[in-house]
């Protein structure tokens, strides 16, 4: 339940930049840069370092991370995590109350996934994450989960989505707990082929939710 009433108290600043965002758009051009949801919040997004060692800890145990009846799960124990790992208390706390136990939706249907344009980069109305952003900026430890499976990938952005807060953490919160294992796959592969090509990534959670290099 607190998962989910942090998903509806933000929810509504997420509405509020799409309103801000359509009358932008309809004054632009196609060849305007993407619109960044980031904007809305009130401060920059940036992790302290103890949000990034949190964030950095989470993605060393990816590998271990597990959907057990469509529950996030981690098969290592709280001993092994502090003392194999390096978790503090308050690391391992965060884990096991904002990271584990989130609902994965119970689907194998494929997320949609628009073309990217050629040239220009195309408008994101949801969550614009740059290519700088994913090789040297706070979603390094995205791009990193993203190389060891669909799990992984979902404890990375849940945690970020928690750290930052805001339309792009509620952003983060509902993809991961609405979409299925179909979704978290093509994100992966999405974002391995956005780091070859030196692009970003826009995450949306239109019905189904998108994913497009740009």
């Amino acid at each position: 339940m607190k998962y989910f009433r942090r998903i509806l108290s933000s929810i509504i600043a997420i509405f509020l930049c799409m309103s801000a965002f359509t009358g932008t758009a309809t004054a632009t051009e196609d060849n305007s840069p993407p619109i960044d949801v980031t904007t809305c919040q009130t401060n920059p997004i940036e992790l302290t370092n103890e949000q990034q060692d949190t964030l950095n800890k989470i993605v060393s145990v990816g590998p271990y991370f597990k959907y057990v009846n469509n529950q996030l799960t981690i098969t290592l124990n709280e001993s092994e995590l502090k003392n194999a790992y390096g978790f503090s208390e308050s690391q391992y706390t965060f884990l096991q109350d904002a990271v584990l136990g989130v609902t994965h939706a119970d689907n194998t249907s494929p997320a949609r996934v628009p073309a990217s344009p050629s040239g220009a980069m195309a408008k994101c109305d949801g969550w614009y994450i740059s290519y700088s952003d994913l090789t040297i900026g706070i979603a390094t430890a995205v791009t990193v989960a993203a190389g060891i499976g669909p799990e992984a990938l979902a404890a990375a952005l849940t945690a970020l989505g928690t750290m930052v807060g805001g339309p792009a953490g509620t952003i983060a919160g509902i993809l991961v707990s609405a979409v299925g294992a179909a979704y978290l796959a093509n994100l992966a592969l999405q974002i391995t082929r956005a780091v070859a090509t030196g692009k970003g990534i826009c995450l949306t959670i239109a019905i189904p939710p998108g994913v497009s290099v740009q």
